[in-house]
């Protein structure tokens, strides 16, 4: 039977140095005060970026890819003796 591992990232998962820390401090305060059906993804992708070095060590243990694959959630299934469970992961910072 496969080991299967999941991660979730958590604040300290976070390279707060990537990018520019003084605008992705405006692009949040930007998104806070907006509706969220009208945050576009490249927006939601460049916030995530501080992440990216936990997007890249993750990746390297799954056994499956994800069934989606968004920054702000994974969706995996799991298959043991013919009954599968999804798992959904949310960052938790």
């Amino acid at each position: 039977m496969p080991v299967h591992v999941l991660m979730c990232p958590g604040n300290h998962d976070c390279d707060f140095e990537a990018g520019n820390p003084d605008v992705r401090e405006i692009v949040i305060e930007k998104i806070r005060a907006t509706p969220p059906d009208e945050i576009k993804d490249a927006i939601i992708s460049d916030c995530a970026r501080i992440q990216n070095d936990f997007f890249a060590f993750r990746d390297g243990f799954y056994v499956a890819q994800p069934l989606n694959e968004d920054p702000l959630w994974q969706t995996h299934k799991i298959t043991v003796n013919g009954r599968s469970v999804l798992f959904h992961l949310l960052p938790v910072a």
